[in-house]
């Protein structure tokens, strides 16, 4: 019988599964690297000596149709070379972790293959793509189960939005997610709607990284979003939000 680490971790050596706790829809992993220690990524010189730990959750790729939660500890080791720059350094998982990313590199590389397969079909996924407004309100009703809308989305777009990503597949829309800004350092994610026929499949997380490159792109340093609760495992684990406080007034 094939243990946790083995379903788990196939290909990543030197992790261990404390503990797994599974429900409708998420999966929590508690686990930890158990190298014997780790080479400092400034001067190359290998140490042991343990400065402390702590835990990281990165993204991870969905199990069995669940989001996955993970919850890493890792290790800060002190520099053997007395005479490095960099006296601490935590410790990073090959083929799992690097240094401040907020998904695991098995995450990372499952959305790059998407994006290449997305970015193979003409027009696939373009930042402010056209589309007409019949075929994004078609959208909107078939993503968001409500009867089909009459939106000028063009004139809406063009006033208040610092872009859109569309998604498409043989011509067809399939995606679409709006950015909003303040003109300055904020942008917003809205509406992030795809077609039922396509869900699942990495197309909302793609349009969500293709959101977050161009927002950086034009100079903006946050990325905000709020959500309905069933979708807090799609942005909080699949796309790397973070929690923040926040408010809202109903007018």
């Amino acid at each position: 019988m094939l243990r946790l680490k083995e379903l788990l971790f196939p290909s990543i050596a030197d992790v261990a599964v404390l503990s797994l706790d599974v429900n409708i829809e998420i999966v929590r992993v508690d686990a930890q690297c158990i190298a014997d220690g780790a080479v400092c990524p400034v001067c190359g010189v290998w140490s042991n000596r343990v400065h402390g730990s702590y835990l990281r959750f990165p993204a991870d790729v969905p199990s069995g149709g669940r989001s996955v939660v993970l919850q890493l500890r890792v290790r800060r080791f002190i520099c053997g070379n007395s005479g490095c720059a960099r006296r601490t350094f935590v410790e990073q998982i090959p083929g799992l972790t690097c240094r401040h990313a907020q998904r695991t590199e098995r995450l990372r590389s499952t959305l790059a293959a998407v994006g290449l397969a997305l970015a193979g079909r003409a027009g696939a996924r373009k930042w402010r793509g056209d589309f007409d407004n019949a075929s994004l309100n078609a959208l909107h009703a078939d993503g968001f189960g409500h009867p089909v809308a009459q939106t000028d989305w063009r004139e809406r777009l063009e006033r208040h939005s610092l872009g859109w990503v569309c998604a498409r597949e043989d011509g067809s829309l399939i995606g679409f997610v709006n950015v909003v800004w303040d003109g300055g350092v904020h942008a917003f994610v809205l509406d992030t709607v795809v077609a039922q026929h396509r869900r699942s499949s990495g197309v909302g997380a793609a349009l969500v990284v293709t959101a977050a490159k161009e927002a950086r792109a034009a100079k903006c340093e946050w990325l905000h979003v709020d959500f309905e609760e069933h979708l807090r495992p799609f942005y909080f684990n699949t796309c790397g939000f973070k929690q923040t406080a926040a408010g809202l007034i109903a007018l």
